[in-house]
């Protein structure tokens, strides 16, 4: 079905108005949905990760993470050199040489007295000297001595101890041992260090959030900015009348001005009397008109002020003259009215301080449903007796504007009212003719302002 279906109900300029009233309802569940996601903690992630993974710093760690190799390193450099070093023969011999101790075995042995003495006779040709020497050829020192300053190995030692090589390869085998060196290679060299690393958990987290059907939603939604409307407005009033009488915090019953002089009065030109028992709430309000005689008060100025006299109705008039003002915004009011025909009146109003009055719907008047400031225009294309239908005002420094179910029925940029103004809502028996019993059950009233 499409939505010109779903909204009109198959025909009809008005939606159906259960169907519209649950779009609006959906709309503002939808909305609460919105908002509780751009406060979420899972949104708030999302966005700071596309910042961090979208970065040229965090995409720069990620190729080294993937891509860098211990083999391409300094390190890695350092390290076969190293082992270049310990394989060559001069460092391997010379290291073979001190691990045997033969380094200080030859220094004992060449430093020894017996060698010294050795030394010193060895081209004597002398014959108690010679035959010294040879007593000193079987001392240990001397040919320890002897052999060691022969052999290849002694001199390869001698070649080698404290030469460059021998100390490049001594820094090198402590620089492999440090801490920073081991590390490195380890991590180099772990075949998972990608997946091991914050990075990857970073993009693994980021990459199931833009999964996350909410945050999916939630961002369709801002990219067509469907919820600019919504945003504009704030709640700033709502009745929907399930207690068991008027909020009291929110409605006096009768005129205003006649809560301010303790007078419950009509207008001279008005047949009913309000009795606050005709408002009935409970599921909903509903603004009773009865026919029946009675006497009550009038507000009659040519006759000198408040006067009794007979009347043929009791009614109902509630406001929040005293509970509740508003200038500008927008008034919603859900109604249906049901017997309402002239002489009797139900009506949807606003007033100011000064009784200057938006009427936001009146029935009664004719066959059809008027609106307007001042003089009232007709809309004769509402059929209010038939199902609940929700009449909208939206009020504006430069222009008030009425709709019924969604679809604008009327508007003016003349006689804008610029003060605070409170809601009325009343039946009233004005006119010669037969009074016949009306309702008009108001389901509930919503005002907002623009933020």
């Amino acid at each position: 079905m499409g939505i010109f279906s779903f909204l009109f109900g198959g025909g009809g300029k008005y939606p159906a108005t259960a169907k519209y009233e649950a779009q609006l309802e959906q709309k503002k569940a939808d909305f609460e949905k919105f908002k509780r996601i751009a406060s979420s903690a899972d949104l708030k992630k999302h966005v700071e990760l596309k910042s961090k993974t979208s970065s040229a710093d965090f995409k720069n760690r990620v190729n080294h993470l993937k891509n860098d190799r211990f083999n391409q390193t300094e390190e890695y450099r350092k390290e076969q050199e190293l082992k270049s070093l310990a394989g060559s023969s001069d460092i391997k011999g010379y290291l073979k040489f001190v691990a045997a101790g033969n380094d200080k075995k030859a220094e004992q042995a060449i430093a020894s007295d017996a060698y010294k003495e050795y030394v010193s006779i060895a081209k004597t040709k002398d014959p108690e000297q010679l035959k010294r020497l040879k007593q000193l050829k079987s001392n240990p020192s001397v040919k320890t001595a002897i052999k060691m300053l022969g052999s290849s190995a002694y001199a390869n030692y001698k070649k080698t101890n404290g030469s460059d090589r021998l100390k490049r390869y001594y820094a090198l085998s402590e620089y492999v041992k440090t801490d920073a060196f081991i590390a490195k290679k380890k991590d180099l060299e772990n075949k998972n260090r990608f997946k091991q690393s914050e990075e990857y958990r970073d993009i693994q987290e980021f990459e199931k959030l833009e999964k996350n059907a909410d945050l999916k939603w939630y961002f369709n939604n801002l990219k067509n900015n469907d919820f600019a409307e919504a945003e504009k407005w704030e709640l700033t009033f709502s009745d929907n009348f399930k207690g068991q009488r008027l909020d009291s915090q929110k409605w006096i019953s009768g005129y205003y001005w006649g809560k301010k002089t303790n007078k419950n009065y009509s207008l001279a030109d008005e047949r009913q009397k309000f009795e606050e028992a005709n408002a009935k709430v409970g599921n909903g309000l509903t603004i009773m008109t009865r026919a029946g005689k009675t006497e009550g008060e009038i507000w009659a100025p040519m006759a000198g002020g408040f006067i009794k006299a007979p009347l043929d109705a009791t009614a109902a008039l509630i406001n929040t003259g005293d509970g509740f003002r508003q200038k500008f915004g927008k008034f919603e009011f859900k109604v249906k009215v049901s017997g309402v025909k002239a002489p009797v009146t139900d009506n949807i109003w606003l007033s100011t301080e000064r009784n200057e009055e938006i009427n936001v719907a009146t029935f009664g008047l004719g066959k059809g449903l008027s609106v307007g400031t001042g003089k009232l225009v007709m809309v004769d294309d509402v059929k209010y007796s038939t199902d609940y239908f929700i009449y909208t005002l939206e009020w504006t420094a430069k222009k008030i504007t009425w709709s019924v179910n969604g679809v604008e029925v009327h508007s003016t940029t003349s006689n804008i009212p610029q003060e605070p103004m409170y809601i009325g809502l009343s039946s009233n028996v004005v006119g010669e003719g037969e009074i016949a019993n009306a309702d008009m059950h108001v389901e509930w009233v919503k005002v907002y302002a623009q933020k």
